[in-house]
């Protein structure tokens, strides 16, 4: 996913946003299901890069479309909107993953997936359109250059700090949750499963009064006062 996100960028600056978001969507799709086919983990490991690739790409063609549509204040509202549906997404899917898992089995899992993002696909083409107004040429040397350029950028650096910080902490907190709660503290696995629900329902509801508030106050005083809540957070 990582990997998709330094390229996608710059091929959808030269073939457009429209077209290959609805690809993207659609091959993700496809490999999705293949993994549901799947009779070997080295397919489902090949599929599941595909299908990172594709969705991270999907993620960052989505943003732009958002900011080449509305004005900075408004676009910046809808993808706070945008993140907290994401979040969402996160509390519920473990449910609905376990429920497909008993009823089915796995398979049933990637067979779902596949078709939502099939789907997804179908509803950009029927109800989005191009936003790019002017096509640039694709060079690969150029890219990198051009991100030599934006990693060069002070600015960009400081504010890059914030949720790169913000996602290692997130991560690494995923990571030994598990180990400290249940082996630890001796939590039962579903209240653990209740605990992280809550964790993800916070960051949802953050997400929506953040939205909602950028258009109140602006988007500065929304990162000063998100900042000032986590540094207080690290604290306590």
């Amino acid at each position: 996913g990582s990997i998709g996100t330094l390229f996608v960028g710059p091929i959808s600056d030269f073939y457009g946003r429209y077209k290959l978001l609805i690809l993207m969507q659609c091959l993700a799709g496809l490999a999705a299901i293949a993994c549901g086919f799947a009779t070997v983990v080295e397919t489902v490991i090949g599929m599941r890069f595909l299908y990172g690739f594709m969705g991270a790409g999907a993620n960052v063609i989505t943003f732009a479309m958002l900011s080449e549509t509305f004005e900075r204040r408004r676009a910046a509202t809808y993808m706070a909107y945008m993140t907290s549906m994401i979040t969402f997404s996160l509390i519920i899917a473990p449910f609905l993953g376990g429920m497909i898992i008993k009823i089915y089995n796995w398979r049933g899992c990637f067979f779902i997936l596949g078709l939502l993002n099939i789907l997804t696909g179908l509803g950009v083409y029927m109800t989005s359109f191009e936003t790019l107004k002017e096509r640039k040429t694709f060079h690969l040397i150029s890219v990198f250059k051009n991100y030599r350029k934006v990693l060069s950028d002070s600015i960009y650096l400081r504010l890059s700090l914030i949720p790169a910080f913000m996602m290692g902490g997130l991560m690494l907190y995923w990571v030994n949750a598990s180990f400290y709660f249940i082996t630890e503290k001796g939590l039962k696995p579903n209240i653990f499963g209740l605990q992280q629900s809550l964790t993800m329902g916070i960051n949802f509801v953050s997400s929506l009064l953040s939205g909602h508030l950028m258009e109140k106050i602006g988007v500065s005083k929304v990162t000063q006062i998100g900042l000032y809540t986590m540094f207080i957070g690290v604290v306590v």
